[in-house]
């Protein structure tokens, strides 16, 4: 706001990382489900899951809400699937504890592909 006028704003946004497509192209040949659960809002979420190729996407979550889909997804699995979910913050510690494989990432080191996502293999 300038001399009480909107002047307009400022929009931060994550970047995609070198060989996230190719991670998700990867997962998808295998038959592995990729889904993005996310506290962006809707039209971030779907933006970016439409340019990674991921088409199952939950956005708008607070961590007791990925908690409760990740219980969810759990008790649909059939015997032998197992639930991989891939977080990069303190937020994601609950459903990290609650996965069958949890896996942690610090985004500030990271250099490899990387996207929250959880896969049944």
């Amino acid at each position: 706001i300038v001399d009480g006028e909107y002047a307009g704003c400022i929009i931060l946004s994550d970047i995609i990382r070198p060989g996230a497509k190719k991670l998700i192209r990867w997962l998808n040949k295998k038959e592995l489900a990729a889904v993005m659960m996310t506290g962006d809002n809707d039209r971030i979420a779907e933006s970016v899951a439409a340019e990674l190729g991921i088409s199952s996407v939950f956005a708008e979550m607070m961590p007791e809400d990925k908690v409760e889909q990740v219980r969810s997804f759990m008790e649909s699995e059939t015997e032998g699937e197992k639930l991989v979910y891939v977080g990069d913050g303190i937020n994601d510690a609950p459903v990290l504890a609650l996965a069958d494989v949890g896996i942690a990432m610090d985004i500030s080191l990271c250099r490899t592909p990387f996207l929250p996502i959880w896969l049944l293999c």
